[in-house]
């Protein structure tokens, strides 16, 4: 024992020393990639072997007396007693003395028979025992911790596709060999790197993220992926088994606020490094970040690679205007190396303790178990009740709801194909929690198991699994047309990451069939149009079949008339996308003042909202200088649409596009809005009802409606996407809307009509998007309370 603690000793000593010159040349020393590695040797050097053994001066010296006494009873016939000290002294042999018997009733009569006793609680056992209870006291602690927010981001959502393949751009831009997926959450916590128990990923907080421009988005992506270039989270393991192996020695803490505080600045280096003009845009998201992150309560995230405090957000943004080296140099490396080297090669070349005998050690014997595969079976049946073999079954974690969209390319993806009877047995291997899945069915000639966007949301298509379990799971496939084919550029050449979005058309009306995303060949399949498509429409009017194809870099592509295709036609579609020009400029408001966060759109026939099938439409947001950069717009001319509902200006600028262009300057002018108008509260929005004039100033596309004055703080709880100032809702049901009152008195009607809880009321409502615009279709979650507060604020309303 005397040696395992001097072993402990000399280590925390050193690591201490080390702790402290890591904090004298990291004043000196303005390099964080350097000091950064220094401060992480010394956690390192807390489970490498010492220097040198120091004595542990717990045990006194006992004098031969006593010794006697601390034995074990004699046996009849010994000649000579025996004195034991710790296991790690040699045997010594006393003196005769008498023989002498102890037993377990005579300890109270006998005190040198209860120093024996007493010996067990010497201070090593008790300072053991402390250590052990804290250690596990924290394991068990961040254990916990993890388990609740790993189960806590099977309900976070992916991130758009936009913001995917921005990931996938800087993640090439930075060298990395895997792109993270991205994840989203409406919890307040900071843009974070976790990977407790798989890859790295990215969490982002849409509160935060959405409000940002797109090169606002960028540089905090781009920081994020540093840390992931990095592999800070491998550092976060080292601090976890640090911090619990040993919670007692301060310079464990320490060394975990300089880690972090280093790694936030080696990661803004880098940013600057890979976008040196966007210095300014990276200071202004970082402000942001801290309003953000300074005004709600933030979620607990154990150990993440995050921004960990808003005094360190602070210092980072007064830190931008002095440049820092992104990484180590020749010269500063070397001496790093010799710095970090020198004392663990000669701990390392030290001969380590003998051991009695090799046991297993605490931290094994409290392993764990091993992962175990979840297993799914089920059959796939049609309407008739006849098996369909060859049916493919997709599993999907962490769960996103494949019906409104793909799987990100970071997902888990498990597929199995049905035999001919129709059964299936799809494994997911090394589940060490229980974890929530996604699963599809698809087969050409038949509907996929998670059915259309166009219907209410639903939940009957994710599975909740755990190790070691085994989970039934059935489907039954409706008919419906399939078709398939290949997006080309004007080479041929694939165009992969292709978003294509199916739809269905009537004159004033459409729904959304599927969406899927070209692969890197350039394929895509589509399983939803249904045989009839007027079974959707009350009048059982035909519908026309489209289908819009869109890249950031090419100009959209519509398809129509799908129902006019044979079959042979339907299995060989090619959809040619024309590359497109890039413009940029600036958004200046009335007064010449930059306006950040206002919605750019080019659009090549000039439609609007409701414009024809035939016109595309490339849009994006202003940063916080004003800037916007628009590709893939069609070569052709355009209609330049900007609308703030927020400052009350806007603009409209025809243009002829033939090539890129930069510098572009684009002049707000204010809005024709009315004086004076009368509002009402309901479910924490402010309504008015429609008027020429509002029509008139916020493009709206329908001449009846409610208009959304203020979407207030949570209107994105209700589940048809977050709304904003100038949205106009005008159909409840299937009933058209035109005043606030018959909006509220219809919301209760279809609330109440079908008994359910929460229930989900169907709305129609007008707005203006970064990625689209025109009418949106959905399925509005109302809770009795909801209801309630609908019924007090009618009351007022009448």
């Amino acid at each position: 024992m005397n040696m395992f603690w001097a072993i402990i000793l000399s280590n925390a000593v050193v690591a201490g020393l080390m702790a402290i010159t890591a904090a004298l040349i990291g004043r000196l020393w303005k390099n964080p990639a350097a000091v950064h590695v220094l401060w992480l040797a010394v956690l390192v050097k807390l489970f490498t072997p010492p220097l040198a053994t120091l004595s542990w001066p717990v045990q006194p010296a006992t004098p031969p007396a006593a010794r006697i006494a601390d034995q074990q009873p004699l046996e009849q016939g010994s000649p000579h007693p025996t004195a034991v000290g710790d296991g790690d002294e040699s045997t010594v042999a006393g003196p005769p003395v008498p023989k002498v018997t102890i037993q377990p009733a005579d300890l109270n009569r006998h005190p040198a028979a209860a120093t024996s006793f007493v010996r067990k609680w010497r201070p090593t056992t008790v300072l053991s025992a402390l250590w052990l209870a804290g250690s596990a006291c924290l394991a068990l602690a961040y254990s916990l911790r993890i388990r609740r927010f790993v189960r806590l981001m099977s309900g976070f959502e992916p991130a758009s596709d936009e913001t995917q393949l921005l990931v996938s751009k800087l993640s090439t831009r930075l060298g990395l060999r895997r792109v993270p997926e991205a994840l989203t959450t409406e919890h307040t916590l900071p843009p974070l790197v976790w990977s407790m128990g798989g890859r790295p990923c990215l969490v982002l907080p849409s509160r935060l993220f959405d409000g940002l421009a797109e090169e606002a988005r960028a540089s905090i992506l781009l920081h994020e992926l540093a840390h992931v270039r990095r592999r800070d989270y491998l550092v976060r393991l080292l601090e976890l088994a640090a911090t619990v192996g040993f919670w007692w020695h301060p310079v464990v803490w320490w060394s975990r606020r300089r880690l972090r505080d280093l790694e936030e600045e080696c990661c803004d280096a880098i940013v600057l490094e890979a976008s040196p003009s966007q210095a300014k845009t990276y200071a202004l998201a970082l402000l942001e970040t801290l309003d953000f992150l300074s005004r709600t309560p933030r979620l607990g995230v154990p150990l993440p690679t995050a921004v960990h405090s808003t005094d360190s957000l602070t210092r980072r943004i007064r830190m931008l205007a002095q440049p820092r080296p992104a990484k180590l140099r020749p010269l500063p490396a070397a001496l790093v190396f010799g710095l970090v080297t020198l004392p663990l090669a000669v701990a390392f070349s030290a001969e380590p303790p003998q051991a009695p005998s090799p046991q297993t050690s605490p931290q094994a014997q409290n392993a764990p178990p091993a992962a175990k595969p979840a297993v799914i079976v089920g059959e796939v049946k049609n309407q008739s009740g006849e098996p369909l073999a060859d049916a493919r079954v997709l599993a999907v974690y962490p769960f996103v709801e494949l019906r409104t969209r793909p799987p990100a390319p970071s997902s888990k993806r498990y597929e199995v194909r049905t035999d001919a009877d129709g059964k299936y047995r799809l494994v997911v291997p090394d589940l060490d929690v229980a974890t929530t899945i996604a699963v599809d069915v698809l087969k050409p000639g038949y509907r996929r198991s998670t059915g259309m966007p166009m219907g209410p949301r639903i939940d009957d298509r994710r599975l909740k699994v755990g190790p070691g379990e085994e989970v039934n799971a059935s489907f039954t496939l409706e008919p419906s047309l399939y078709f398939k084919g290949v997006a080309v550029d004007e080479a041929g050449k694939p165009v992969g990451n292709a978003t294509v979005h199916a739809q269905l058309h009537w004159d004033r009306s459409g729904g959304w069939v599927e969406r899927t995303i070209t692969g890197n060949d350039g394929s895509f399949e589509l399983f939803n149009y249904p045989e009839d498509a007027s079974i959707f429409d009350e009048k059982r009017r035909p519908a026309a079949a489209e289908v819009l194809f869109t890249h950031p870099d090419h100009v959209d592509v519509r398809t129509s008339n799908l129902y006019n295709l044979s079959e042979n036609e339907r299995k060989s579609l090619r959809v040619v996308m024309a590359r497109g020009s890039r413009l940029s400029g600036t958004i200046l408001d009335s007064s010449g003042a930059p306006v950040p966060g206002v919605v750019v759109g080019a659009e090549a026939n000039g439609g609007g909202p409701g414009a024809a099938s035939g016109s595309t439409r490339k849009s994006t947001t202003t940063d916080a200088t004003g800037k916007f950069v628009l590709r893939g717009v069609a070569r052709k001319r355009n209609t330049i649409r900007v609308l703030s509902t927020a400052i009350g200006q806007k603009t409209m600028v025809r243009k002829d596009v033939d090539g890129d262009e930069e510098g572009i300057a684009i002049d707000l002018k204010p809005m024709e809005l009315p004086s004076t108008f009368k509002s009402h509260e309901v479910l924490g929005m402010k309504l008015t009802e429609m008027t020429p004039e509002l029509r008139k100033a916020y493009e709206i596309y329908t001449d009846k409606g409610v208009v959304v004055m203020d979407p207030g703080a949570d209107s994105y709880r209700f589940g048809i996407g977050r709304l904003a100032k100038g949205y106009t809702f005008w159909m409840v049901g299937r009933t058209q809307v035109g005043t606030v009152q018959e909006f509220v008195k219809q919301l209760i009607a279809e609330a109440e009509r079908g008994g359910n809880t929460p229930a989900h009321v169907r709305v129609v409502y007008c707005f203006v998007g970064a990625e689209q615009e025109g009418t949106n279709t959905q399925y509005l979650n109302l809770t009795p309370a909801d209801v309630d507060q609908l019924k007090a604020a009618l009351k007022v309303i009448e």
